[in-house]
């Protein structure tokens, strides 16, 4: 039985482990939506912004122009914070599921080592 665990352990287990972190990965691309905030990242925040009137008149030109750049600039501003959000998140998680691989792999020596120094803890006590 220890050996069918341990069998379980390092074969299908662990590679249960890497599909958990890879789907993980991919929930965070499409929670953050990289490509669509990538492509997008220079566009108007919430398609605000004014409409070009027809005509040669210069105020209204220049004045709509001003509007619209700076609709951009918040647009930028708004998606990038977005980007670096989701880039820190997808860092915090390779640290955590590399973590989670190296203790996943330690974890039945731990609890022999434990199991075993638990006995003479115990002895240790009675004598």
């Amino acid at each position: 039985m220890i050996t069918q665990y341990f069998r379980w352990h390092y074969g299908p287990g662990f590679m249960e482990l890497i599909y958990l972190s890879r789907n993980l990965f991919s929930f965070l691309a499409h929670f953050f939506s990289f490509k669509l905030l990538f492509f997008s990242l220079f566009s108007p925040w919430k398609k605000m912004g004014e409409h070009y009137k027809r005509g040669f008149d210069v105020e209204s030109l220049i004045s709509s122009f001003i509007v619209n750049s700076i609709m951009r600039v918040v647009g930028f501003f708004a998606r990038s914070v977005v980007i670096i959000s989701g880039l820190i998140s997808s860092f915090a998680l390779l640290v955590l599921s590399f973590s989670a691989y190296i203790l996943w792999l330690l974890i039945p020596f731990v609890l022999v080592t434990l199991f075993a120094s638990s006995f003479f803890l115990i002895y240790a006590s009675v004598i």
